[in-house]
């Protein structure tokens, strides 16, 4: 940020500048307007007493300041020359009236003896006389007094300075526009501060500041324009000149509060109108879409009857007095022909609902209805029509999907009980057909495994019904997560390690409660940890991590997966459905059905994410109380 921006004494010295140019462009557009008013510019004059202006200004003199005084007030001749002889030191004049058709001189100060550079005569006519005013403006100006004398050095500056003046004017406003250029590349910087910096006239409404700006400066301006410049008043018209010079200084603090704000942006929020229409956007919407739900929950036959009934009586007036008044017959003719239209666009509306409708009924519930020729109640009814076809199309994926996973979970529990029991048939054959002890022995184990896996698939069986039903007594009491983590993982180091698995826990080091049944959270450990033995890829990590949450304490277990997890989490929470679509893997599919339902039973939240081959559990329980 340049030094020179935020300068206070470099914006003051500005500022003067732009004042003073302004002025001289004030006054050089002045006297350059004058110049043309007097053909100074493309004219023959050289000579005030030539000039058209010394003509009007002898004219005005010989109305308003010398006749109209006679014939308002018809002072005597002396006293009258007395009073205007002191303002008409540079001008002698004569009043004539008309007497019987002859002119004759009521009062006079010209003389022979002085020499006259415009001399004129004005007539009138005033309350039924006629009368002529003799206008002689003396060549040598002898008093420096007077407007006739202002005229007279205004004019011949003006003359003396005409080609100089449009240079003047051509500078002094390429010197404005770079002063004001100056200051509103200043506009708005602050001496400590690198941005912008709006101050209190910058916060103000900026429509409320402008049309107070403009009322003010106009107001200056004219009381300064009546006040001023009519006379050569100094004070008058350094009234004038202040005022002026007030009413600019106002407009450019308007225009660089103005650049200000655009250097922010978003300048146009605060203005009285802009807060004003979004108001009325704001609270017009709210009240006509509470209008709208207040119609619309009016039942669609009133509103039918009222609407019916309304047009019904206005045609019944409309046909009466429509004998007598053409205009009534036209505008009933007119309603006529609209309510025949409405009625053929209700109709072209009903007919694609209906068809919408045979549509779904011939069981048809892909198609959609296009309702972008709907209108109102059709459009919303559209809409409904479109909401039971994704609802039945719904319904109708989820019925399938159920019934493919009923046939599963039947194919599933056949293969799991048959695989043993047909193990245990044959061994048992096979022990009554032999005779050697050590092949008996052989067989007697093969028994045992199977008969326990078959034993353990009915207990999972019984646990899942069980628990999906809630038919499981539950005691919640303040437990350690630490302490029960431990545990587990004491329990399946061995397990672990015999798959090759690394466990990387990460528990917190203050001690953590939760409420849950001890014995339900072992179960939910113990078949996810055993989950993990069966299926988790032999030489990775696992990670189980606990994290403490507002109100729960969470309980992550990670792991990659051996086999390819090429199915949903939510079809992988189902009963009898393993990650090992080939089952060739022991375990019954119930360990995480029985986990998320135990989760559940303790008050808490199952969940299962499944990033690629990452298999992801969160367990999420309830802190205990204190």
């Amino acid at each position: 940020m340049t030094q020179w921006k935020t300068s206070l004494l470099l914006k003051f010295v500005v500022l003067l500048f732009l004042v003073a140019f302004l002025a001289v462009f004030g006054l050089t557009s002045a006297g350059i307007l004058y110049g043309y008013r007097t053909n100074l510019y493309g004219g023959s004059n050289t000579s005030y007493f030539a000039s058209r202006i010394c003509y009007e200004n002898a004219r005005e003199i010989a109305q308003f300041d010398i006749l109209a005084p006679y014939v308002q007030e018809y002072f005597p001749v002396g006293v009258l020359e007395d009073l205007y002889r002191g303002n008409f030191t540079n001008v002698n004049y004569a009043i004539e009236e008309k007497q019987n058709g002859q002119w004759e001189v009521v009062s006079s100060t010209l003389s022979e003896e002085e020499t006259y550079g415009f001399r004129d005569s004005f007539e009138s006519w005033e309350n039924g006389t006629s009368y002529r005013v003799t206008v002689a403006i003396k060549s040598s100006m002898p008093q420096e007094s007077g407007k006739t004398y202002f005229q007279y050095v205004l004019f011949n500056t003006v003359r003396r300075l005409s080609d100089v003046l449009p240079w003047i004017l051509v500078i002094s406003f390429v010197l404005c526009v770079a002063s004001f250029t100056v200051l509103c590349i200043m506009a708005g910087h602050r001496p400590g501060h690198d941005k912008i910096v709006l101050n209190w006239m910058d916060r103000l409404p900026l429509d409320a500041y402008a049309l107070v700006a403009v009322c003010l400066a106009g107001w200056l301006l004219r009381l300064s324009f009546e006040s001023g410049f009519y006379d050569l008043d100094a004070f008058a018209n350094t009234l004038a000149c202040i005022g002026i010079l007030t009413a600019s200084l106002i407009l450019l603090g308007w225009l660089l509060s103005l650049i200000t704000r655009i250097k922010v942006g978003r300048w146009w929020e605060n203005t009285l109108i802009y807060r004003l229409l979004h108001w009325l956007h704001r609270n017009g919407l709210h009240a006509a879409k509470m209008l709208l739900r207040t119609v619309s929950a009016i039942p669609i036959v009133w509103r039918t009857l009222v609407i019916t009934g309304a047009l019904l009586i206005a045609l019944m007036y409309l046909a009466i007095y429509s004998i007598w008044n053409g205009s009534l017959l036209m505008l009933y003719t007119l309603i006529s022909l609209a309510i025949v239209v409405f009625l053929c666009f209700c109709s072209i509306q009903l007919q694609k609902l209906k068809g919408a409708v045979e549509t779904m009924a011939n069981g048809d519930f892909n198609t959609r209805m296009d309702t972008t020729g709907l209108y109102g109640e059709f459009r919303r009814y559209g809409e409904h029509l479109n909401a039971i076809s994704d609802g039945m199309s719904i319904a109708i994926e989820q019925h399938t999907k159920s019934e493919r996973m009923k046939t599963e979970l039947i194919t599933n529990v056949s293969h799991d009980i048959k695989t043993p029991l047909t193990s245990i048939l044959n061994y048992v054959d096979l022990l009554q057909h032999t005779n050697d002890e050590a092949e008996r022995a052989q067989y007697l184990e093969v028994l045992h495994r199977q008969a326990t896996r078959l034993k353990k698939l009915t207990e999972d069986l019984v646990e899942a019904s069980k628990a999906a039903t809630g038919n499981i007594q539950t005691d919640l009491v303040p437990t350690d997560v630490s302490e029960s983590l431990n545990q587990a993982v004491g329990e399946y180091t061995e397990r672990l390690d015999a798959a090759g698995l690394t466990l990387v826990p990460k528990f917190p080091d203050y001690g953590l409660s939760i409420l849950a049944d001890g014995r339900l959270l072992w179960r939910v450990l113990d078949n996810l940890l055993g989950n993990i033995c069966k299926y988790a890829m032999p030489g990775t990590r696992v990670y189980l991590t606990v994290e403490e949450r507002e109100k729960t304490v969470s309980i992550q277990l990670k792991n990659i997966s051996r086999q390819q997890l090429n199915i949903s989490p939510d079809e992988l929470m189902e009963r009898f459905v393993r990650g090992d679509s080939a089952r060739s893997t022991e375990g019954s599919g119930l360990g995480l059905n029985i986990a998320k339902s135990l989760t559940e039973l303790q008050h808490g939240r199952f969940r299962l994410e499944l990033d690629g081959d990452l298999f992801k559990v969160d367990v999420e329980l309830p802190k205990a109380n204190g």
